[in-house]
């Protein structure tokens, strides 16, 4: 049971980290140009402006995210195990080597939205908390069955990808911090909590309708 809630534990912390991989992918890709991007990773710098660049960074990141998620809910076996510890572990690495050898504070950055945080001594901590759910997980954890795809999960994966034409309008007629660019952000957001809700095991319940399994 305590594997299990360290699971789902790190299944939220998962959902949360790869949003930054997926608001850049979907806004390079709707937005154009007008959109630039940047990220550190072990001291290197990566950026990109609409699908130039690093662009293919993104794609890989968010591409590893989708797999987690779909691993982590469906079945949470040796690979999820693997690629858990080898994602949390590495961005736990990256917040370490930021501030003991570089000697670096991390920054979050949103533009459009008007954030800029400084997050260095945050993702050290979170990261290190995945990390230590993740190795709960990997020795402790066992996947059992595959659950059983559901109406309900087909209802939210297409509710995400019917956002896809708003998406657009919002993101694609703006130079990058409109107020059409902030909606356009905010949807994204909650269309990969969409994504990460519609891989989730739901089982139908009479009294109370579906809930999580």
């Amino acid at each position: 049971m305590f594997a299990r809630i360290c699971r789902v534990a790190l299944m939220v912390g998962l959902t949360a980290a790869f949003v930054m991989a997926w608001l850049p992918l979907v806004r390079g890709l709707l937005d154009g140009p007008t959109y630039e991007w940047g990220l550190s990773l072990f001291g290197k710098q990566f950026s990109g402006a609409g699908l130039s660049g690093d662009y293919w960074l993104v794609s890989l990141e968010a591409a590893l995210g989708v797999i987690l998620l779909f691993l982590g809910w469906r079945g949470p076996g040796a690979l999820f195990k693997f690629l858990s510890l080898f994602f949390t572990g590495a961005m736990f690495a990256d917040a370490l080597y930021s501030a003991f050898v570089l000697r670096e504070g991390q920054t979050f950055e949103g533009a459009t939205l008007g954030v800029a945080v400084s997050v260095g001594t945050i993702f050290m901590v979170i990261y290190g908390l995945m990390f230590a759910l993740a190795l709960v997980w990997a020795a402790f954890g066992h996947p059992g069955r595959p659950p059983r795809w559901s109406m309900l999960n087909s209802a939210l994966l297409t509710l995400a990808l019917l956002l896809l034409p708003a998406q657009y309008l919002l993101l694609s007629t703006g130079e990058g911090r409109e107020i059409s660019d902030q909606f356009g952000v905010l949807i994204t957001m909650g269309q990969w909590l969409l994504v990460s809700l519609s891989f989730a095991p739901w089982t139908r319940k009479p009294a109370l309708g579906f809930s999580p399994a």
